[in-house]
């Protein structure tokens, strides 16, 4: 019988492959279901299409539709805007135009709300180009294509799932699915800051709650969403903890990844990564991490005190996740 973080990698494994399966020429699965989202996000804040949010945003993350429901409905409608807004905002920058060429998906609705989803949008489109920075040639030098920040946005999402239904926790998933949604937005404008950059925190936290800020200012909701996400950083409450949670246990797994396809190089072969001049990976090193994953679970796996975590990264430790067929 499988055990519970068995059964939770699994399901890691199958919807991880989404960073990788290809929904146009462009852009993954996983970032377009990412994009979805940010427009129902947005969607949500200006015009309340949907009496059930917390239910579309579950099915656009199961990529599937029953087409039985008014939700199923709204997410074939959103998908359809994210490839349109997309293939638009690729070619201008100029809102005015992308509006004036996408304005029949919007339908009857007021011009400059319309044109603040679109702004949002363009925002987030940042975040499906921008490679996670543990993976760059300052880090570890992944070889191949490497996952975005809003691949890793859908994956943090989807192993929350995985993991509240396997262990049967106490949170309410809704209000950590959409804290997980927005958590990453002030990567937009600082990029993705890993804790070997030389910023501190308190720092970093900072500078992103102000980036923050700039992103969601031209959505109604503004204030709820900049309160999740400060919710999100405090991790104090339930929903935060858990989310934060997720957010940190997801890097170690897709090391893991990474390193059963044998994308990272020797240690040895290493010269511009600023990992390994870190006085505490030099540690994990001389006791005996000999390659990439294994400084990447030695640091994570007391990163968080927590039961569920550990169970979570020390399985993945022995499991292989190469897997051939995607859960779609």
């Amino acid at each position: 019988m499988k055990t519970k973080a068995q059964k939770v990698l699994e399901e890691y494994m199958l919807f991880n492959i989404r960073k990788t399966d290809m929904s146009s020429e462009k852009t993954t699965m996983s970032t377009h279901l990412y994009g979805t989202m940010v427009i129902a996000l947005a969607m949500d804040s200006e015009f309340k299409l949907s009496n059930d949010f917390s239910d579309l945003l579950k099915k656009i993350l199961l990529g599937v539709q029953d087409y039985d429901s008014k939700n199923d409905i709204l997410m074939l409608k959103y998908e359809i805007m994210e490839y349109a807004l997309s293939k638009e905002l690729s070619r201008t920058s100029n809102i005015e135009e992308v509006y004036e060429n996408t304005k029949k998906l919007f339908g009857s609705r007021s011009d400059s709300k319309c044109k603040n989803v679109i702004k949002f949008f363009k925002h987030n489109m940042v975040l499906h180009e921008k490679k996670r920075s543990g993976w760059d040639s300052k880090h570890f030098d992944v070889s191949g294509k490497v996952e975005t920040v809003s691949d890793h946005v859908y994956s943090t999402m989807k192993l929350a799932q995985a993991i509240n239904k396997h262990y049967n926790l106490d949170v309410n998933i809704d209000k950590v699915l959409k804290m997980l949604l927005v958590h990453e937005f002030g990567e937009i404008l600082i990029g993705d800051i890993t804790p070997f950059d030389n910023v501190t925190v308190e720092e970093k936290e900072s500078i992103e709650h102000k980036a923050f800020k700039n992103v969601v200012s031209m959505l109604s909701n503004r204030e709820e969403l900049y309160n999740l996400m400060i919710e999100f950083d405090e991790h104090t409450t339930k929903e935060s903890k858990f989310a934060y949670m997720c957010d940190k246990l997801e890097a170690p797994l897709q090391a893991k990844v990474y390193f059963d396809k044998g994308r990272f190089k020797e240690l040895n072969e290493y010269t511009n990564n600023i990992v390994l001049t870190n006085p505490e990976i030099k540690k994990f090193i001389k006791n005996g991490a000999s390659n990439a994953y294994q400084i990447w679970y030695f640091y994570n796996i007391g990163l968080i005190d927590d039961e569920i975590y550990k169970d979570v990264i020390l399985t993945s430790k022995y499991t292989n996740t190469n897997l051939k067929k995607a859960y779609r």
